[in-house]
């Protein structure tokens, strides 16, 4: 009988933990965005470029979550010739973030899979400033990794990211030996949970 009621006393030791433990996190749905740098690959011969993100995300635990990004930016070539070299695309990321105690800054990683779109304007007649435009399109597998610092204020959050993009572009013009292309990108952002903020455990 005692042991009967030790075990009983465990299991709902462990379920008012488990309680305490999801309570113990904003768990709200938000929205990000971010302004930074992409340093492009040398291989586009194109100028460094400024780019944006928006995204969505969602906690699944206190270190995990999970978003869903839109990123764009549009490099131009070095010999200002007209041409350029847009993309746009979407990714969905998984974030880790280590929670130091005490801390307002904690960092974090993400990695993500996604889809991104180029749009490669180029001379008909490369080196020739007189000669028209044509352009190149695709659609490439992406992949994304980044390590970053977090800091809260209430249900608004404030970021700063080093990051790399893969991207499967294996028929470029600039460079058509080239199987991918990788971007660094340098940014600060910031999130903004929606609704109430949750209860917090008693």
């Amino acid at each position: 009988m005692k042991k009967k009621i030790l075990c009983l006393a465990l299991l709902g030791a462990m379920g008012a933990a488990q309680a305490v433990m999801a309570n113990d996190f904003d768990d709200r749905w938000y929205i990000d965005g971010s302004v930074g740098y992409n340093f492009q690959d040398n291989h586009r011969n194109t100028d460094n470029t400024p780019f944006a993100t928006i995204g969505v995300g969602k906690p699944l635990s206190p270190n995990w979550g999970i978003e869903l990004n839109f990123n764009y930016q549009n490099a131009h070539e070095p010999d200002h010739s007209g041409g350029h070299w847009q993309q746009d695309g979407l990714a969905i990321d998984v974030l880790y973030h280590f929670i130091i105690e005490g801390a307002r800054w904690n960092p974090y990683v993400r990695a993500g899979l996604g889809w991104q779109h180029n749009e490669e304007d180029y001379l008909t007649v490369r080196g020739d400033i007189g000669s028209p435009l044509a352009t190149h399109k695709s659609d490439n597998l992406a992949a994304d990794f980044g390590l970053g610092l977090e800091a809260k204020y209430g249900r608004y959050g404030v970021r700063t990211e080093f990051g790399v993009r893969y991207d499967r572009d294996d028929n470029s013009v600039v460079d058509p030996r080239k199987n991918f292309f990788v971007d660094e990108l340098l940014s600060v952002g910031v999130t903004v949970a929606l609704g109430p903020e949750p209860m917090k455990a008693v």
